[in-house]
């Protein structure tokens, strides 16, 4: 169901069936893709094949540079999934970005 650079590492382990954080992490990795105009993990697709790199591995925010969108990214990302804000939650925090 997708590929290893957007898919929520539980997913790729087989540790749930799709749900809406399992989306919400791979909004978070496009999220990052947008802000840097990069490929996420275009260096190192071949690590996420490995189940404990997948668990911790996330793109670089420091390109990114705006402290209040990195905060909406990681906790997107977050290595828990029940840590995750849900998807109505993101668009909150960023349409409150977009608003300052």
């Amino acid at each position: 169901t997708g590929t290893y650079r957007y898919m929520a590492p539980e997913l790729a382990d087989r540790a749930c069936a799709p749900n809406e954080q399992t989306d919400v992490y791979s909004s978070a990795i496009i999220m990052w893709e947008i802000c840097t105009g990069m490929m996420a993990f275009s260096h190192a697709i071949h690590l996420l094949a490995d189940e404990n790199v997948r668990k911790f591995l996330r793109p670089p925010v420091d390109r990114i540079g705006w402290v209040p969108l990195i905060n909406v990214i990681e906790a997107a990302w977050h290595q828990e999934p029940s840590r995750r804000p849900t998807a109505s939650m993101i668009c909150d925090q960023l349409q409150g970005l977009i608003k300052q």
